[in-house]
């Protein structure tokens, strides 16, 4: 009778001896780990349904292969040789995942297996050496999402501790550091966000822009020390002092530059010779192009945009010139952040409404670009009656050019500017309509995610 667990995965794979564990067979035991992986993370969420529960059933043979394969895999002499192989490392990786979704027990009691292994090891290493290593580093990234809150704090104490700007610089081991940072607790992470913050500016030394996005996430999962953050960021950019200067950190982060290679301040200081620093400083923020946008900066700068207080960037936004707005809009990297000043909810009216102001004039620009017409679609269906009235109108004085262009006629048919010249009476009835189908729609939505994380709390206190 053939094996349930072939038959089950419906793969043809050669059973080995339980006890022989050699390269080409650790494929066998990835394949069992990943089956019971599959089902207990594969629900309907993957169709559209969120929250679903899980309908498959795991086979008993798996669940009991699972224990078996897991005592082989923690023998010590096997255990140490697994960690720094490129084919069993992930094997390891996916019984931690495994286990920590079927039985918190034995995820636990690996979790100690692994660790031992690391700090006793034949080569001498220690654990840092370990966050360095290309394999093993995996497998502590695995370690800090399924361990419990405390020993996770152990875990930093022990080994990290102080040590936390020498890995988020190293080219390997900083996404250990992510990692920490990421599935770290309220406590945890204060601990970890004051020791890189001392030295935040040799992080983006080395580009390592993941550490600080993922700083910047979970200072908006905790809603604590955003400021300190935006602080760190504009002092590394070199955009704190003077004052002034804070209205430049949208383009220095998005470009990821500093404040004197964004404007080249050695060549600039021939603008002062005028005798007033401040209106050469403004003058030169107006006429310096804004290029090289950066998909990192991008990421960066729209966490920034999602922290409580946002006008020091939004401000920084809206003073940008019309022509580096538009190069911004019309950018596969900065277009994300425009769009994102129009729909997050800790963006102001007010502040919206400068921008729109900003891109008057330029809206035939956007509609005839790849990523600016994309960009248009979003500031037209976040506008009022009277802002979509005033684009149209813009609009409309180029009909004939954009109805020819290839990304053009598409603003043409979403604005409706046929309608708009010939009807306008009709237009503006079907855009109200379209508005407030547009806050019906948002408003469930909201409700919806609303409800959602009630039944979550709910959950959780239960």
């Amino acid at each position: 009778m053939a094996d349930p667990a072939i038959k089950f995965r419906k793969e043809h794979v050669v059973k080995p001896k339980l006890g022989y564990l050699e390269e080409n067979t650790m494929g066998y035991y990835k394949s069992v780990y990943q089956q019971l992986q599959c089902d207990v993370f594969n629900s309907e969420e993957e169709k559209g349904v969120k929250d679903a529960k899980l309908k498959k059933q795991v086979p008993d043979v798996f669940v009991e292969l699972l224990h078996r394969l897991s005592a082989q895999l923690s023998r010590e002499d096997i255990l140490e040789s697994c960690l720094s192989s490129d084919v069993a490392a992930p094997v390891v990786e996916t019984l931690l995942l495994v286990s920590h979704a079927t039985d918190s027990v034995l995820c636990q009691k690996t979790c100690r297996q692994v660790l031992k292994s690391m700090q006793e090891n034949k080569d001498g290493k220690v654990l840092l050496d370990h966050c360095c290593d290309k394999f093993t580093s995996h497998v502590i990234q695995c370690l800090l999402m399924v361990e419990s809150e405390d020993a996770k704090v152990a875990f930093y104490e022990q080994h990290l501790k102080s040590k936390l700007v020498d890995l988020a610089v190293h080219p390997i081991a900083n996404f250990v550091v992510q990692t920490l940072i990421k599935h770290s607790s309220f406590d945890l992470f204060v601990l970890v966000f004051e020791e890189l913050f001392v030295d935040i500016e040799a992080v983006l030394a080395v580009y390592h822009i993941g550490i600080i996005s993922s700083l910047a996430e979970t200072c908006i999962k905790f809603k604590t020390k955003q400021k300190k953050l935006l602080q760190g960021l504009m002092k590394a950019f070199h955009c704190y002092e003077p004052a002034d200067r804070q209205t430049y950190i949208a383009p220095l982060l998005l470009t990821l530059s500093t404040y004197d290679v964004y404007f080249n301040t050695e060549e600039n200081k021939i603008i002062s010779t005028s005798g007033n620093d401040d209106i050469a400083a403004t003058d030169t923020f107006q006429i310096t192009k804004l290029e090289n946008m950066n998909l990192h900066g991008s990421v960066l700068l729209q966490k920034l945009l999602a922290f409580e207080n946002t006008s020091s960037v939004v401000s920084s936004i809206i003073n940008l010139s019309p022509d580096n707005l538009v190069l911004m809009a019309c950018n596969q990297f900065g277009s994300h952040v425009i769009d994102l000043c129009m729909t997050s909810m800790t963006v102001g009216k007010k502040s919206r409404d400068a921008i729109l102001m900003q891109f008057k004039g330029q809206y035939p620009k956007l509609a005839m670009d790849k990523y600016g017409s994309r960009t248009l679609d979003n500031l037209w269906n976040n506008s009022c009656l009277r802002q979509k009235t005033s684009i149209a109108e813009e609009l409309a004085t180029k009909e004939a050019q954009l109805n020819n262009h290839r990304f053009g006629k598409f603003a043409v048919r979403n604005c409706a500017l046929h309608h708009f010249k010939h009807c306008r009476k009709d237009w503006e009835r079907m855009q109200s309509r379209d508005t407030k189908k547009r806050k019906l729609f948002s408003d469930l939505i909201g409700d919806q995610t609303q409800g959602e994380k009630g039944n979550i709390l709910e959950k959780k206190m239960k």
